[in-house]
């Protein structure tokens, strides 16, 4: 096997020019091996031949093993044989799940270049860091995509962040026959490796493969490095590197023009990093000085330019120097084509760094310093920022990270502003208040709520202490004191702390003005004042336009459409609610802005029927789901795609969905979240025609002191099915008819006054239904007409289809019987209305499906053979318990353990019997007999 040779490869991350700035991929151009090509071939040909089985290729061994090689040599043969590839070296700001979804969106454009990413004109990195997937998103591209391909994550042993090895977890489990993920690490990740391993579906290369046998050691040093040594030196060698391809190159560089090989060779002893240590220091002492000085001046660098290098060192020729030890074989990578950016391989730089704290204790300091000056001047504040800090100059480096905080809130990198925030002591802070309250967007924004609250508190302090109170700083405060409330849904606290704040903040187009503005709005709407906040919204989306701020006017679109809605004008919210999309999607594309749009978008056109346009724009945005804000629209989403995975007979799918939600929920310490899950598992109980069950399920939970917070609000993702509409129609099915029609009646009269005529529609349907059960159906027919009439004008058809058999039998009679034409003062229907709801559209009869039993699930459910690890016997009670319908809490009550010990439980469940959610988990075990 060919060791790392610069002249043979170039490394493939994002170019990075400050002449022309932006995501470049680069595919590799290795050619076939010159040396040992034969048993390269070979080993390739051996690891390629598992590709249409496996998902992921592992290629984990300690540094200057190759790793980096053979990952080029095997996209370069994937390449020969036709196989789409993309290349992506991570980083450790990688971590950053949303900087790691933008390079990863633009690395499989080389893939599909159909797959387009946008790059904002406020990029703080100049390196194409801030750009956003285009819907469909990554992972639905994964899904779709049909051809094979293969995507190489390089140094991937940096990524550490949860969220995105879950991320690359899902990438691996959407793959298909003929697609691989090949990970070069020093380090075994976190990916699931294990379920993969039983399944076959992981190539492991190790750092014994990777060693290079006698023929390739002989191959490499002879023939490829024009050595002469005889067969007792090569085998020396081979014996002393142990095969190790940085070792070797080391080695051959250090025998080159040396007169002594004997005494070089038999040097040669210890552990790989004394040789390297060894090896190195030799071949740096056989340096010109100036090359000398340039390594050691240089290797502070994470990568490294002509201007870069002439800045740091203040010295001139620096390019030429680069491509002199490129030439050499100085462990120099090329970053691009175009060779304008390079690094050291790890290895050596390690060396380096050692050797120049040694040699020349501290000069790293004034280095990392003028590093930072010059990245300052190419405008690249964040790398500037990280030279500061490893220089010690803290209040220059948190000077640097505030130009950039906000916009990298903005841009969703909330995890590098934390991190970065986090590694700045107090004192520097105190100085600087606008870190803070970026840190304090970061953390709300990533649900850190408690963490939030008291970085609030910390800036809040500090402000009573200073002598200058700068306005903007204010206005940023008024902001998050109501968004940290509104996102622990505190509504009533939230709606008066709006209303106190809103007026003190001075810039009326600036960014917290436009996010208070639509906090209000939203706890207006939801209170019921529905003037107030339709005025308040009308001014505010003309500010938002005029001041260029794309989310606000989105939302207050939105917002407006959600006022429509909760008054039942649905054609008028389906309006606003578009307009708000198109706008997200010309300005924005791929942004969080736009996944809001469209969850909203699709709730109204799933209450139409158009089901497969809410599913195809639910499903463009189902891996943002988890980070909607607000909470109503998070749960929006959950709602409305679980519904449609029901209609599809994917209740398994429906029951992940809904697990997930109430697992967020559990996460952040939002008891509605929980409680509205358990209301729509009841009502789709109730819709299947499992009275007994929903019963059953009512009984285990008793939410009455989570709802009386929000007694006579109306929550969007709540409202009609609000706790008592929910009571009513398990009170109605249930036999008990006559006792629900007085309160029935009530419910009505308040919706009526409220003008909240969606959930007076929903309520009319119940009271009708419950009319004709109790015995006057000529009463029941006359309020179903009376709500088919309203439906008619707003295009409603899922309120009265989701009732299920009772309701659809009604209308049906009312079709029957002419009951369409006008009659009693009421206008008439259409006919086509009244078909589309018994019918669909689609010339199927409802009514006579919904007399069928309800289908779990459409589709028999995948490797449902026996598990390849047994369960324990806390796992079998644990999912005994899952089976009975007990959420994660209950669980951890009931076996006195935390909520995350569940969640651990539920993991190897889930893993052992090959499912990805509990529902799954559990219709597997049924089918398996494992459950009683």
């Amino acid at each position: 096997m060919q060791p790392q040779d610069s002249a043979n490869r170039a490394d493939s991350r994002f170019h990075r020019s400050t002449r022309q700035p932006g995501p470049r991929l680069l595919r590799s151009k290795l050619s076939p091996p010159v040396v040992g090509s034969s048993i390269q071939r070979a080993r390739l040909q051996e690891w390629l031949d598992h590709v249409p089985q496996i998902k992921l290729a592992l290629i984990q061994a300690p540094a200057g093993f190759g790793k980096t090689t053979v990952m080029l040599q095997l996209l370069s043969r994937l390449g020969e044989l036709g196989v789409a590839t993309a290349w992506l070296t991570v980083d450790e700001a990688d971590n950053d799940k949303g900087r790691f979804m933008a390079y990863l969106a633009g690395a499989l454009q080389a893939i599909d270049p159909e797959l387009a990413v946008r790059r904002s004109a406020g990029d703080p990195f100049g390196d194409g860091a801030a750009v956003s997937p285009r819907a469909p998103d990554i992972l639905q591209w994964v899904v779709e995509c049909e051809k094979p391909f293969a995507l190489f994550l390089d140094d991937f042993e940096v990524v550490t962040n949860p969220e995105v090895l879950g991320l690359v977890r899902e990438v691996v489990a959407g793959l298909s026959s003929g697609q691989l993920l090949a990970v070069a690490t020093r380090r075994v990740p976190d990916l699931g490796i294990g379920r993969l391993r039983v399944l076959g579906h992981l190539l492991e290369v190790e750092a014994e493969d990777l060693r290079f046998a006698w023929d390739e050691t002989d191959r490499f040093l002879r023939i490829g490095r024009g050595l002469d040594l005889g067969d007792e030196e090569l085998a020396r060698l081979q014996t002393c590197t142990e095969g190790w391809a940085a070792g070797l190159q080391l080695a051959a560089l250090a025998l080159t023009g040396h007169h002594d090989r004997e005494t070089v060779i038999s040097s040669f002893s210890g552990s790989f990093s004394d040789i390297a240590d060894y090896l190195a220091e030799d071949v740096l002492s056989r340096q010109p000085d100036e090359v000398q000085d340039f390594l050691l001046t240089t290797c502070i660098l994470d990568r490294l330019s002509g201007p870069l290098c002439d800045a740091v060192g203040e010295r001139t020729g620096s390019y030429e120097l680069l491509s002199y030890l490129e030439r050499a074989g100085l462990f120099l990578m090329p970053l691009d084509a175009e060779r304008r950016w390079y690094r050291y391989h790890h290895l050596f730089a390690e060396f380096l760094r050692g050797r120049l704290e040694r040699r020349h204790p501290g000069r790293a300091t004034g280095l990392h310093r003028q590093a930072a000056d010059w990245f300052a001047e190419q405008n690249l504040p964040v790398e500037a920022a990280k030279h500061a800090l490893a220089a010690g100059d803290l209040d220059r480096a948190a000077g640097l990270v505030a130009r950039c905080a906000m916009t990298l809130v903005q841009l969703g990198q909330l995890r590098t502003v934390a991190d970065w925030v986090d590694r700045l002591p107090s004192p520097t802070l105190d100085r600087h208040p606008e870190l803070r309250i970026a840190l304090c967007w970061a953390l709300s924004m990533r649900h850190q709520y408690e963490e939030a609250r008291a970085v609030l508190e910390q800036i809040t302090r500090g402000l009573e202490t200073s002598d200058r109170l700068d306005p903007g700083v204010l206005d940023e405060i008024y902001c998050l004191e109501a968004l940290v409330v509104s996102l622990t849904d505190r509504v009533q606290e939230c709606l008066r702390l709006s209303e106190q704040n809103l007026p003190r903040i001075t810039n009326r187009s600036s960014f917290p003005y436009s996010v208070l503005v639509n906090i209000l709005a939203s706890r207006l709407l939801e209170a019921g004042r529905f003037d107030e906040a339709e005025s308040l919204l009308r001014r505010a989306y003309q500010s938002h336009v005029q001041s260029g701020s794309v989310f606000g006017a989105t939302y207050s679109a939105c917002l407006t459409g959600s006022a429509e809605m909760l008054q039942g004008r649905l054609r008028s919210a389906l309006m606003h609610y578009r307009s708000a999309l198109e706008r997200a999607e010309r300005m924005v594309p791929g942004s969080q802005t736009n996944a809001v749009a469209a969850v909203y978008l699709a709730e109204a056109l799933y209450e139409m029927d158009e089901v497969d346009e809410a599913e195809r724009l639910l499903a463009g945005s189902r891996d943002r789901f988890p980070e909607c804000v607000p909470l109503d629209v998070m749960l929006m989403a959950y709602l409305t795609l679980a519904r449609i995975r029901v209609l599809r007979g994917e209740g398994a799918a429906a029951g992940a969905l809904l697990d997930e939600a109430e697992g967020l929920g559990e996460e952040r310490r939002i008891p509605r979240v929980a409680a509205t899950i358990h209301l729509e598992r009841v009502r789709l109980a109730v819709q299947r025609g499992d009275v007994a069950g929903a019963e059953r399920l009512a009984r285990r939970r008793d939410d009455r002191a989570v709802w009386r917070a929000y007694e006579g609000w109306g929550m969007p993702a709540c409202d009609p099915e609000t706790p008592q509409v929910g009571e009513l129609r398990l009170l109605v099915r249930s036999g008990r008819a006559r006792e629900a029609i007085a309160p029935l009646r009530e419910e009505l009269e308040k919706a009526d006054s409220s003008r909240r005529r969606r959930r007076a529609l929903k309520i009319d349907i119940l009271l009708a239904e419950a009319l004709a059960a109790a015995g006057d159906k000529k009463a029941g027919l006359w309020i179903l007409r009376r709500a088919l009439v309203f439906g008619n004008q707003e295009g409603y058809v899922r309120a009265f289809v989701d009732e299920g058999l009772p309701v659809l039998r009604l209308v049906d009679e009312l079709r029957r019987t002419r009951g369409f034409e006008p009659a009693d003062g009421q206008a008439s229907i259409s006919p086509a209305y009244l078909d589309r709801i018994l019918s669909g559209g689609d010339g199927g009869d409802r009514v006579r499906a919904a007399s069928k039993p309800w289908p779990v699930s459409a589709q028999p459910l995948a490797g449902t053979s026996a598990p390849a690890e047994p369960l324990t016997a806390r796992e079998a009670e644990v999912l005994q318990m899952v089976a009975a319908g007990l959420s994660n809490q209950a669980l951890a009550d009931h076996l006195f353990v935390s909520v995350p010990t569940v969640k651990f439980h539920l993991r190897n469940i889930n893993a052992k019997l090959g499912a990805h959610s509990r529902t799954l988990a559990v219709a597997k075990a049924r089918q398996l007999g494992l459950l009683s």
